[in-house]
């Protein structure tokens, strides 16, 4: 089994990039988590804030939104494109190593889907 790679081997810009993406993506879903989306019109109209909040919210939408997603699915695969290069050098299965990771984000996914957040 190929074991978690050390500070030395890893890919310092791949983990920066990572933290931006992760840190894109919760940006854009920080309204459904502070219950803000859920709020009926009348409410939000009537917030002292409700001209920014339009100006912030059309921001959201043109920088934020959908964008973050991107860059996240091409460092999965940049990562996985490393784990299946590594197996080979080592002489192991890339594929299972593969498959086993699919699976478990499978499981987590629909664990995540059906108990926590469908979002």
């Amino acid at each position: 089994m190929i074991s978690a790679a050390g500070t030395k081997e890893r890919y310092i810009i791949l983990d920066f990039l990572r933290g931006i993406a992760l840190l894109g993506i919760c940006l854009a879903n920080f309204p459904e988590f502070a219950l803000y989306t859920f709020l009926p019109a009348e409410v939000t109209a009537a917030m002292p804030t409700a001209g920014v909040d339009k100006i912030v919210k059309y921001f959201q939408y043109v920088f934020i939104d959908g964008k973050f997603y991107t860059l996240f699915s091409l460092l999965f695969g940049i990562g996985f494109s490393i784990i299946l290069s590594n197996a080979v050098k080592n002489n192991k299965s890339g594929l299972r190593i593969f498959y086993r990771r699919m699976i478990i984000l499978l499981l987590i996914g629909l664990f995540h889907l059906l108990c926590l957040w469908a979002g």
